[in-house]
């Protein structure tokens, strides 16, 4: 008998709960907050669904406002994308209303109805549970109007120096840029802050101007045996020990890992060998292989995606004059410097070439200009790699189109600056000789400067 008891007690006592909590479910809520939105994906524009909205509940008086913080990539179209909402509680209704000069449009929504957002403006209408409250929201989605990927190029001046220079070596030091230029008779060296308003510096360049190289918070010129430096141009001091008697610094490559990499050449035995350079010594490693350049080659230096410093030369012409097709990948490891020729994988050809200007910019390396075997200039002037030297590509015209007016050339100076743009400066053609300066910012990191 108490079990029978038990059992009808708990009978009691488990309908009055329920009876309790759906009586509590059915009370209605008046809030119509929309709390989130995002568009669904979408096969054709699969970066749609990455736009990131911000709700915004008072915007004009009552009325909300709907946008994404950072702007739908270029070319999405939002004529006919799905929302996707959230709420504090689920509405009873969603009513678009497209409002117009002439007839404004209402229609009720549904999930996984499209939306054509590019009719504006557009307003969502909401209308809680207990349609005791109804709130608008505007939605004002953005897209980009111009194409992340699109180099924009301008021209800072036609001529930086007042004489016909065949010759340029741009340098910068901090935020002061040098443009040292020759005729082949006189040389002189052009500073400016601006880029666009060029003046004469008061020096004297005894060494070829090819002999200069801007390290850190120092200029550094190699002259016969000795390495020199200066901060003004105008007192030069010693950098390092004087090479041992039989040898001269014939040319810089580049400036890589706070060290001075050059080519020495060796009078006893008439070799060319890679000479590291810094403050306390000369490191002379191995002569270098005839497929190694001495003049005419590109150099960039760059942090690889793996944070590694690495430094390339590309093509240019051996000592017997032979233009090269080389890329020669330099990186530090435990012991000593290694120098890989990505020439030699034969599944990443790459024709001879000569008169390059590199540049790493935006996790890639750009190559600008050059010529081939034939001296011909070569029909892409902007070539790309972007897995650091291994393979390049011909860019897409579409995205990078130098300024109306532009003449293909090679044996340009590059510099990319810490604002993330590309500085192009000078270089020669078949028939003529420029001493001009052009600026490229990639729209991307225009923006993100820009933010």
């Amino acid at each position: 008998m108490k079990r029978y008891i038990f059992f009808f007690s708990l009978v009691i006592v488990i309908f009055w709960g329920c009876n309790r909590s759906s009586s509590s479910s059915n009370k209605l809520s008046s809030d119509p907050t929309i709390t989130s939105m995002r568009f669904a994906k979408s096969d054709s524009f699969p970066h749609l669904s990455e736009a990131q909205f911000t709700i915004v509940n008072k915007f004009k008086g009552d009325t909300g406002l709907i946008y994404n913080i950072d702007s739908i990539t270029y070319g999405c179209k939002i004529n006919a994308v799905v929302p996707v909402f959230g709420y504090s509680a689920t509405p009873y209704a969603l009513q678009f209303h497209v409002a117009s000069d002439t007839v404004d449009t209402f229609f009720y929504f549904k999930t996984g109805d499209t939306i054509d957002f590019t009719r504006q403006p557009i307003y969502l209408n909401v209308t809680s549970q207990d349609r005791s409250t109804t709130k608008t929201y505007q939605i004002k989605p953005v897209v980009h109007t111009a194409d992340p990927d699109l180099f924009n190029w301008l021209q800072l001046s036609d001529a930086v120096v007042p004489f016909e220079a065949n010759r340029q070596n741009v340098l910068q030091l901090e935020d002061t840029y040098y443009y040292l230029a020759t005729d082949g008779v006189q040389k002189a060296v052009y500073q400016s802050d601006d880029l666009l308003w060029w003046q004469n510096v008061d020096c004297s360049l005894t060494a070829d101007i090819d002999d200069y190289i801007a390290a850190d918070d120092k200029i550094l010129c190699i002259e016969q045996n000795k390495v020199l430096y200066s901060t003004d141009w105008k007192t030069w001091k010693i950098f390092a020990d004087d090479l041992p008697a039989q040898y001269v610094f014939d040319v810089i490559l580049c400036w890589y890992d706070d060290l001075l990499l050059t080519l020495v050449y060796d009078s006893s035995n008439q070799q060319r060998s890679i000479a590291i350079v810094d403050e306390n010594e000369i490191t002379l490693l191995d002569p270098v292989p005839n497929n190694f350049p001495v003049e005419g080659f590109g150099a960039v230096t760059f942090n690889s995606v793996a944070g590694r410093k690495r430094a390339m030369l590309v093509g240019g012409y051996n000592a017997k004059g032979e233009m090269l097709n080389s890329r020669w990948n330099i990186e530090k490891g435990a012991e000593t410097y290694k120098f890989v020729n990505f020439s030699d994988d034969k599944r990443n050809p790459y024709d001879p070439i000569a008169g390059v200007a590199l540049a790493y910019y935006n996790g890639k390396i750009y190559s600008f200009g050059g010529i081939n075997e034939s001296n011909e200039l070569l029909p892409d002037f902007i070539s790309i790699s972007d897995d650091e030297g291994m393979s390049w590509t011909p860019a897409d015209t579409a995205h990078n189109k130098m300024p109306d007016g532009f003449i293909p050339r090679y044996n340009m100076s590059v510099i990319t600056t810490d604002d993330a743009a590309v500085l192009l400066f000078g270089g020669r053609s078949k028939q003529t000789t420029f001493s001009d300066a052009y600026i490229g910012v990639l729209n991307e990191l225009l923006w993100s400067l820009n933010k």
